[in-house]
């Protein structure tokens, strides 16, 4: 099941003084399939260790949703 969730935008600010003023994604199927499997990760802070870390992924799930979604709802915390 795909979720869509929106929030409010966020000003970020890092280490260089470079500012993020919002984001987004956008994703949608492709001519051959009548379905996405494609999924999307944006994480504002990694971890409680790592805060000012940003994740933005996009996963491909050409032969298959399982690995998209595995890899969108773990790699941050195998990674942080």
């Amino acid at each position: 099941m795909v979720s869509t969730q929106f929030h409010e935008a966020q000003v970020s600010e890092n280490n260089l003084d470079l500012y993020v003023r919002a984001f987004a994604a956008n994703s949608h199927r492709g001519n051959v399939k009548p379905f996405n499997e494609d999924r999307i990760s944006i994480i504002t802070k990694l971890s409680p260790e790592y805060q000012d870390i940003r994740l933005f992924s996009v996963f491909d799930g050409h032969g298959g949703h399982g690995c998209a979604d595995f890899l969108r709802e773990n790699l941050a915390s195998i990674i942080a």
